[in-house]
């Protein structure tokens, strides 16, 4: 009772203490009204008098360099840095400067570094955290093993050849109290939890050549059309044949710029045809609802507000690193054609597509359904890929697409299961480039 009494005592004159500092500043001023460097000097004392009161405080790592925490009356017993493994080693210092006695760093080296702009031999030295520094130098890591996201399918891949193969499953993910959604129902297997779509087919390069592809802006950036398409068209069926799913459950993740402006607008146009489909159906089963109570005017007017349904989101790896997806589509983009075969067999290169972090960040984003579509002839020249199209096949989660340039085209998906016969389905698209796209039924 004495030390909670002697607390609140301590409180309320630090209240008094504020009040009495704004009072003085404000008797000072020539309106009575604070300005200039005498607001900045009050507003400094104030923030002091909170912070160091303040059991957590909570900042960037920039802002841990504040002037008002380097000015603190005490340290901090514990700090914990989040996404430790993103940031560069002076700017965890930065944070441990403040008589830290106990830190944790909590973070995944086998993801994105921090984002540097320096180039040259030396690059890769700066971006490397204080964490995986540690690491290297064979510090103790706790790993934590239990997922929480990832449909068991998804996780397979990533788990073996990324994590030694440690990740387990939590009870959310593998129990009977998992309840899968609707479209993994799906007799022909078109949206299971884990597929890859081979679709062979040309890149189309902007700026001087496949060396500039790590220049900013669309001219050096690289686009696939072809898997375009496919995406689009795909994502169209999907929402057409379960009109209950949203589309702002779903992401697609493409590792070029140039890629994911040209996603955006096809999806548009396959998000509004979803929207006008699902407007038709609801007005149709409303007239035949009050065709039957003699209420038709009524109900149809409700029913003519025109029916928005949220985008599909598309981003770069980058854009959706910590992030999650009830459905993820990545489009790979780098792909081969006439005449580009002798290139690829000389360089032996598909650019940053071939990151193992990049690819391990695209690969973990999806909670029910990860659905990847690339050229495996592109691909299998990086180890990783041909490692998880090799992988997929064997688990009868690889199909196979066949490219057509055309404007207007008959696509059949052919998906190949090791243990029942082949499936053959026939989906008409047309593709409008400025436009997007329009899935005809």
């Amino acid at each position: 009772d004495v030390v909670n009494l002697l607390e609140k005592r301590h409180l309320v004159l630090l209240d008094i203490f504020r009040c009495h500092l704004l009072h003085s500043a404000q008797s000072l001023a020539p309106s009575g009204v604070l300005a200039g460097s005498s607001l900045a000097a009050v507003s400094d004392q104030l923030e002091r008098s909170f912070l160091n009161e303040a059991h957590i405080v909570f900042t960037t790592l920039s802002g841990a360099g504040a002037k008002q925490l380097g000015e603190l009356t005490r340290g901090f017993d514990h700090m914990v840095i989040d996404e430790a493994a993103q940031c560069v080693e002076m700017s965890t210092l930065v944070a441990l400067r403040h008589n830290v006695r106990h830190c944790v760093m909590v973070g995944d080296p086998k993801q994105l570094p921090s984002t540097v702009f320096i180039k040259g031999k030396n690059s890769r030295w700066y971006e490397r955290s204080m964490f995986e520094r540690l690491q290297l130098a064979n510090h103790p890591v706790h790993t934590l093993t239990i997922q929480y996201r990832m449909h068991p399918e998804i996780r397979r891949f990533p788990s073996a050849g990324f994590y030694s193969d440690q990740l387990t499953d939590g009870p959310n993910v593998s129990t009977a109290a998992y309840t899968p959604p609707p479209f993994h129902l799906d007799a022909l297997n078109r949206f299971g939890p884990y597929l890859f779509w081979d679709l062979p087919s040309f890149e189309n390069k902007g700026g001087r050549g496949f060396e500039n592809e790590m220049l900013i802006g669309d001219k050096a950036s690289i686009s696939n059309s072809s898997e375009a398409g496919f995406v689009s068209q795909h994502l169209g069926s999907l929402l057409r044949d379960f009109p209950d799913l949203c589309p702002s459950k779903i992401g697609v993740i493409t590792f070029y710029s140039a890629q994911k402006h040209l996603l955006q607008r096809m999806l548009e146009g396959v998000v509004r045809n979803a929207a006008a489909e699902r407007q038709r159906s609801r007005e149709a089963r409303s007239a035949n609802s009050d065709s039957a109570v003699g209420d038709t005017d009524r109900s149809l007017e409700q029913q003519r507000q025109p029916l928005v349904l949220p985008p599909i989101e598309v981003s770069t790896v980058d854009g959706f690193q910590g992030r999650e997806k009830d459905i993820i589509v990545i489009s790979c983009v780098r792909g081969l054609g006439d005449g580009r075969d002798r290139w690829f067999r000389k360089k032996n290169t598909i650019g940053f597509v071939a990151d193992a972090r990049r690819i391990n960040v695209a690969i973990t984003r999806a909670k029910h359904s990860l659905w990847i579509v690339g050229d495996s002839r592109a691909l299998s020249t990086c180890s990783i890929w041909d490692n998880l199209i090799k992988d997929a096949s064997k688990r009868s989660s690889y199909g196979t697409q066949q490219s057509n340039s055309s404007t207007t085209t008959n696509s059949s998906i052919r998906h190949t299961d090791t243990h029942t016969n082949t499936i053959d389905m026939q989906d008409r698209h047309v593709i409008k480039e400025e436009v997007g796209i329009s899935v005809a039924n």
